[in-house]
């Protein structure tokens, strides 16, 4: 059993109403149940839609059920929902415990049936019917069809995590966490306190200019990503922000798309420049480009 089931099922007795992407909407027209036993038959109705989106206020509920980070939850209960219709897609019936079986009907829609007991109970007795040996070749089949499934379902899974793993690492982990008192983005005297100019070693502007600058202090740009999508770019500088950082970005037309450009815009003696980038190196885990930002010089 999934560890949302349970709480999926919690939401909606409370809720009455619970929307899956690209799936549908359930409404739940009962009475709360204890958790062992199936709804009422009758309470709940399901409505197809290949628009539908995931229910915002289910995250924050498993979020707060669980005591994780809200988009932790998010990007997981994407893969789970995702899970979902690769199954049903692929011709097998997806069972939601204690709440019933999402399939693919011969229309191509989605559809599902509630949990029924009575059904299982009546096919418990089909089995106690057969005679022993029969009975112990149904059990072997069954099995055997357990363990098919099982292994398929393994497999998806592995792949479907290897791909989040990755993307959470990028977006949540390496980039997103707020930095702490020993590894701060911008440190405390970087802004105010020159240091040895003789110990810089990147050179990221002619030595004329350089050397102009030694004594004081101009805007640098230092580039952490370059990407073609706008919502990758504008989600990722807003969560930067958020967080406090001088995160910003810049869009660059070409002749066959738009890139943009982000980066975190600072005001620095040029000495500090090796030992800011470092950090923020270290800090988001990708390799920074240090350019001066032209658009602020005199």
């Amino acid at each position: 059993m999934n560890q949302y089931d349970l709480i999926i099922r919690e939401y909606l007795e409370e809720q009455k109403s619970v929307s899956f992407e690209k799936i549908g909407s359930l409404v739940f027209a009962g009475k709360n149940t204890p958790d062992d036993l199936p709804l009422p038959p009758g309470s709940l109705q399901f409505t197809y839609n290949k628009k539908a989106v995931t229910s915002p206020e289910l995250i924050d509920f498993i979020a707060r059920r669980l005591s994780k980070n809200r988009g932790l939850i998010q990007s997981d209960l994407e893969s789970y929902i995702e899970l979902m219709r690769q199954f049903i897609n692929i011709g097998k019936p997806y069972e939601m415990e204690s709440i019933g079986v999402f399939k693919l009907a011969k229309t191509n829609e989605y559809e599902f049936t509630p949990l029924d007991l009575t059904f299982k109970k009546e096919e418990q007795k089909n089995i106690k019917k057969q005679q022993p040996g029969n009975n112990s070749q149904v059990v072997v089949k069954r099995r055997t069809n357990r363990s098919a499934l099982m292994l398929l379902a393994m497999l998806i899974v592995l792949a479907v995590l290897g791909v989040i793993t990755w993307g959470i690492y990028n977006l949540f982990i390496a980039g997103s966490s707020k930095p702490d008192a020993t590894d701060t983005l911008i440190e405390k005297n970087a802004l105010t306190q020159p240091v040895d100019t003789g110990t810089v070693t990147n050179n990221v502007m002619p030595k004329d200019t350089m050397a102009g600058i030694k004594n004081d202090t101009m805007n640098y740009k230092f580039i952490y990503e370059t990407t073609s999508s706008a919502m990758r770019a504008y989600t990722r500088t807003n969560q930067l922000k958020k967080f406090g950082n001088p995160a910003a970005l810049d869009s660059i037309a070409t002749d066959t798309a738009k890139v943009y450009q982000l980066y975190f815009k600072m005001r620095l003696y040029y000495a500090d420049t090796a030992r800011i980038r470092d950090s923020l190196q270290k800090h988001l885990q990708r390799s920074i480009k240090i350019v001066p930002d032209k658009q602020a010089m005199p």
